[in-house]
């Protein structure tokens, strides 16, 4: 199994207020370590990061889950670690990521879609406040507006 150290560098990740000074040892495909720490294992390759951001992984701010089944795999596989995902249904996603799994931190948004998820363009208050309700309970991060190709009124807005 290859290992490769890169030390040095200023690490920037969720786990820190700002980038840390610190090393990330990777092992095999997998990060293995991340902080600041020492290897003295003559095998392991060294890269020097000095003077270079070091990220353990890419967060994607937009993604839809449920386009295909394993679209979760596909974004670890390119290094994304957290996902936001903008517009899938939270019930199908719910329901793929039960099937299939998902190997990360996954967050989602509500989309309001006349005719879909409200009643129309024109949706009342009683009726944004139960489908923002039903979101929230299902986990949602927040609601996304859909603008352009289905737009809802100024007024429901």
């Amino acid at each position: 199994m290859s290992r490769i150290l890169f030390h040095g560098g200023s690490i920037v990740s969720s786990e820190f207020a700002e980038a840390q000074r610190g090393d990330l040892l990777i092992e095999g495909e997998r990060i293995s370590k991340v902080g600041d720490f020492s290897v003295s294992d003559a095998s392991v390759q060294r890269v020097d990061c000095s003077g270079k951001l070091l990220f353990p992984g890419l967060v994607d701010m937009h993604v839809h889950i449920t386009s295909t089944p394993y679209s979760h795999a596909m974004l670890a596989r390119a290094g994304v670690t957290s996902a936001l995902d903008l517009g899938s249904r939270p019930e199908a996603m719910l329901q793929s990521l039960a099937k299939h799994g998902v190997g990360l931190n996954l967050g989602f948004l509500h989309t309001l879609v006349p005719g879909e998820t409200v009643s129309g363009p024109n949706p009342g208050p009683e009726e944004l406040e139960k489908c923002i309700d039903l979101a929230l309970s299902q986990g949602a991060m927040g609601i996304k507006i859909i603008g352009g190709h289905r737009p809802m009124s100024a007024e429901s807005i």
